[in-house]
C-alpha cells in the first residue's frame, strides 16, 4: 500500500520544491535558510487536574506560509521523504537551544492504527528518529501505544479536542520510563490536549519529567 501511494503521488505530484518548485526535491537547501526558527522558550501545557506540566519547545512560527505549506504538504499528501527535512529543522532548532535538560528518550506521539494504516506512516515518528539520530538519544516510537481510535483532532474546538484524547494513551512498558525524562516529538501543537495526555500516560507510569518538541504552534 505504502508504495502504491509513493507511486501514484508521484504521478500526480511531481518532486519538486515546495517554496521555489525547483525540481527533484521538496525543500532545496536556499528555501530550507528562509524558514526563522525561534528561540527556545517553552509553552508550558499543565493536563487538567494536574499539578505537573509539559514544557513543549516549539521550533518556528506557523504564520510562515513556506512552513504551512511544507506541512500540509507531508501530513496531507503523503510526501514522507520531507519528514527528514522537517526533521533537520527540529535539529537546527535544538543545536541553538540552551537549558534543555539531558533526554533519556525520545518518544513519538503515536496514531491510532487505523489512522496508521490509512496513511501507512507516523509522520511524528520520522521526526523523532531524525532528532535522536543527531543527538545519539534512544528512540523508542512503541513506548506510547494509542489503544482506541477517535476523530481526528482537526476541526475540533479545543474543548472536543481535550475530550477527544481523554485517556487515549498508555505506556506500553512503564519500567521504560521510570525516573527517565521523556521528549515527545510531534508535528503540530494546538491546543496542547494530544501532548497533555501523552504526558499525563509518561508520568503515571514514572518519568521524572516530560518535554515536548513540534515544528510549530498552529
Amino acid at each position: 500500500m505504502k508504495k502504491f501511494i509513493e507511486f501514484l503521488s508521484s504521478l500526480l505530484f511531481p518532486i519538486q520544491c515546495v517554496g521555489c518548485r525547483a525540481a527533484d526535491q521538496w525543500l532545496c537547501a536556499r528555501c530550507a535558510q528562509t524558514v526563522r526558527l525561534n528561540s527556545f522558550e517553552p509553552v508550558r501545557f499543565r493536563p487538567s487536574g494536574s499539578q505537573l506540566t509539559i514544557k513543549v519547545l516549539v521550533a518556528a512560527d506557523y504564520s510562515q506560509p513556506l512552513l504551512q505549506r511544507l506541512l500540509s504538504t507531508y501530513k496531507y499528501r503523503f510526501v514522507v521523504d520531507l519528514g527528514d527535512r522537517l526533521g533537520d529543522l527540529l535539529v537546527d532548532f535544538l543545536k541553538t537551544a540552551k537549558g534543555l535538560p539531558a533526554i533519556d528518550l525520545v518518544a513519538p506521539v503515536p496514531l491510532a492504527s487505523r489512522r496508521l494504516r490509512w496513511r501507512s506512516f507516523n509522520q511524528s515518528e520520522i521526526l523523532a528518529r531524525r532528532v535522536g539520530q543527531a543527538f545519539s538519544w534512544p528512540v523508542d516510537p512503541g513506548l506510547l501505544v494509542r489503544h482506541h481510535y477517535r476523530h481526528p483532532q482537526v476541526g475540533l474546538d479545543a474543548q472536543r479536542r481535550r475530550q477527544n484524547v481523554r485517556h487515549a494513551f498508555r505506556v506500553a512498558d512503564p519500567a521504560s520510563v521510570r525516573g527517565k525524562r521523556v521528549l515527545l516529538v510531534d508535528d503540530v501543537v494546538t491546543t496542547g490536549s494530544t501532548l497533555t495526555e501523552c504526558a499525563a500516560g509518561l508520568w503515571a507510569a514514572g518519568a521524572r519529567e516530560v518535554w515536548g518538541l513540534v515544528i510549530a504552534h498552529g
